[in-house]
C-alpha cells in the first residue's frame, strides 16, 4: 500500500504498520483523511492472482474515525491481558 492523494475527493492515506499473513495477504493499518476528517483503518490486503498489480483491499476490515482510537486501544489491551 502507498501514500495515496486524490483531490477529488480529498482523500489521503498513510502507511502506519504491516505484517504478512502468508504469501497473499497482509495486513495493514493505515491512517485515512476524507472530507476533513481522520480514521483508522485496520485491513487485510490480498493478491489478486489474476492482476499482478500488487495487493488490494478486502471487505475484512475495520474503519474508525480517529476519536474512537483510545477505546479500541483500552479494547485490545484488556484482551491481551485475559487468561
Amino acid at each position: 500500500m502507498k501514500e495515496t492523494t486524490t483531490t477529488q475527493e480529498a482523500e489521503s492515506s498513510e502507511l502506519i504498520y504491516e505484517f504478512q499473513l502468508d504469501p497473499h495477504e497482509k495486513v495493514c493499518l493505515a491512517r485515512r483523511q476524507y472530507r476533513g476528517k481522520v480514521y483508522f483503518d485496520l485491513r487485510v490486503w490480498f493478491e489478486d492472482k489474476k492482476n499482478p498489480a500488487g495487493f488490494f483491499p478486502s471487505k475484512r476490515g475495520i474503519c474508525l474515525g480517529i476519536s474512537f482510537l483510545p477505546q479500541v486501544k483500552t479494547a485490545f489491551q484488556q484482551f491481551v491481558e485475559k487468561p
